[in-house]
């Protein structure tokens, strides 16, 4: 039990993308709320610290790269692999002083970090299997960070009965909505599952929404502590679609959204000239996320003021309904961060007298967020203007024309 209440913390997150995180500047993000900092040392091997210089508690993340290590912008004291402090411009450099640092790896892109027990890092294998995706899929990566609570989120992308409404023309139409039948066939906690969805090892759950018999079905698997899967028939159907989605706890009231489809339709928009292709997929995602997060925002407001999350359940909440269960449990050891390990009285004191004062939010800073521009997904196309976004999709549909049509000659 005392394991299963910590799998917030002893968890590996794909927090970030790998092209995210450059040899040229330094990067801040939180974690569950652990402020932490991200840079690549001269072989381009990343490293993870916490964010606070060990010195007078600067942040790390506004500091500078500086011949492969991470220098403080207060003092100029630099640090490298393992949170060794390498260099003091003002005296001697000390091999006991330290960064505290977190365990890190780099795979399917992805830079991972895991904010628990580092003895138990090592043994705990990555969710590679929700990876495995066959070259032959047309591919869309990208992230989005959010003012919302990622739980929101989790519950939005395990419910379907939500598409006909908060999704018209870009998921599904108001004619879709219909009675739906949600059955949850295979549960980690439970030892009679009919077949083994998630690898033994992971913990979760999955079910099928099924509304019509003429109709595919979609089945909708949640594996811990932050993945949604979702896909419609099969890899080897024509119109086979996954998409796994990452909601990763930035903080309490701050998420971010990290998706990544495959699909076998459409898969032409690949192939277009000057990534046009990659700009309007990521346009559309935009959308379909933009209108998610209008619901959910609202609905956040609603439970700052003590509303109620769930005052009725019906059928098609089986999946989202477990989720929340399960994050209840999981939330009883309080995962979050609660601030930085007090030391002797004299910190005790001084945290006492500036513990009352509002922080700034240095990650909302723009010395800090400039590392966006990096993201794998490009915010031009969801803040561009109208008109370009319709001269660029005409561009697009006399190309295909003529492509189509025998019309277009290289």
């Amino acid at each position: 039990r005392q394991v299963r209440a910590r799998i917030m913390r002893n968890a590996w997150y794909p927090l970030v993308w790998s092209t995210e995180v450059t040899a040229k500047e330094p990067y801040g993000i939180q974690l569950l709320g652990d402020p932490i900092v991200l840079f690549r040392d001269k072989a381009n091997k990343v490293h993870c610290l916490s964010d606070r210089c060990p010195h007078r508690s600067a942040p790390l993340s506004i500091g500078f790269m500086v011949d492969g290590k991470l220098e403080c912008r207060y003092h100029g004291w630099q640090f490298g692999e393992g949170g060794k402090c390498v260099k003091i411009p003002s005296a001697l450099a000390r091999k006991d002083i330290c960064a505290q640092t977190y365990p890190v790896k780099e795979r399917h892109e992805l830079i991972w970090v895991w904010p628990g027990d580092s003895k138990l890092a090592e043994s705990t294998p990555l969710p590679d299997f929700l990876f495995q995706i066959p070259d032959m899929f047309a591919l869309s990566k990208g992230s989005r960070d959010l003012e919302i609570e990622d739980v929101l989120m989790v519950e939005n992308l395990l419910d379907q009965a939500h598409l006909p409404y908060i999704h018209v023309k870009t998921v599904s139409n108001r004619e879709d909505a219909g009675p739906l039948n949600c059955e949850v066939d295979f549960d980690s906690e439970k030892k009679n599952n009919k077949q083994q969805i998630i690898p033994k090892g992971f913990e979760g759950f999955s079910g099928v929404y099924d509304p019509k018999p003429d109709k595919t079905p979609w089945r909708f698997t949640f594996i811990a502590p932050c993945y949604v899967k979702f896909e419609i028939s099969k890899a080897t159907d024509p119109n086979f679609f996954l998409s796994l989605n990452i909601c990763i706890p930035i903080t309490p009231r701050r998420m971010r959204f990290t998706y990544i489809l495959a699909r076998k339709t459409a898969a032409w928009l690949n192939y277009l000239p000057f990534g046009m292709g990659t700009h309007i997929t990521h346009w559309q995602a935009d959308r379909i996320i933009d209108q998610d997060e209008y619901v959910l925002a609202g609905q956040q407001h609603n439970l700052y003021y003590k509303a109620k999350p769930w005052d009725t359940m019906i059928k098609a909440d089986a999946l989202a309904y477990r989720y929340r269960k399960w994050r209840l449990k999981v939330e009883k050891s309080n995962p979050w961060f609660s601030g930085f390990e007090l030391g002797d009285i004299e910190d005790i004191i001084q945290r006492d007298i500036h513990g009352s004062r509002e922080p700034y939010d240095i990650y909302k800073s723009k010395a800090v967020t400039r590392g966006s521009k990096f993201v794998v997904t490009p915010a031009t196309p969801l803040v561009a203007p109208s008109f370009i976004r319709i001269i660029l999709l005409l561009g697009v549909a006399v190309f295909v024309y003529m492509w189509w049509t025998g019309s277009f000659k290289i």
